[in-house]
């Protein structure tokens, strides 16, 4: 698979899970994405796993908008590559957006790629 071709199809998964918890089913869209044994390193300093994430998820408000942009990506072996991208986030009752340097690690499996690790930053404004 040439570079360019992965980091259009992990971008296509990293915007349907943002399409998730705009929809409010992250839950069940992470649920069933991340691996047994992920976990998710968030801005505020949580590391959660997949149970924590979709009983998170099951009752956070849903983003109303986001963009990604200034996506790489970086091989991180034959079955295994990391997504790098700024994230912008907005939801209705905040005055500004989340804005943060996300990085999310896949795994190809023979049911296609799994999250195995989410890190995301805070940026500065």
């Amino acid at each position: 698979m040439t570079g360019q071709r992965l980091l259009e199809e992990l971008l296509e998964l990293e915007r349907a899970g943002w399409r998730s918890l705009c929809e409010s089913n992250g839950d069940r869209f992470y649920g069933d994405l991340m691996t047994e044994d992920a976990l998710m390193v968030l801005a505020n300093g949580a590391v959660m796993d997949r149970d924590a994430v979709t009983a998170a998820l099951g009752q956070a408000p849903p983003w109303s908008a986001f963009e990604l942009s200034d996506a790489r990506v970086v091989r991180a072996g034959a079955d295994t590559a990391a997504l790098v991208y700024i994230g912008t986030a907005e939801r209705d009752d905040a005055d500004t957006p989340f804005v943060g340097a996300m990085s999310s690690l896949y795994q190809r499996t023979g049911d296609g790629w799994r999250l195995v690790l989410y890190q995301q930053t805070a940026v500065a404004r």
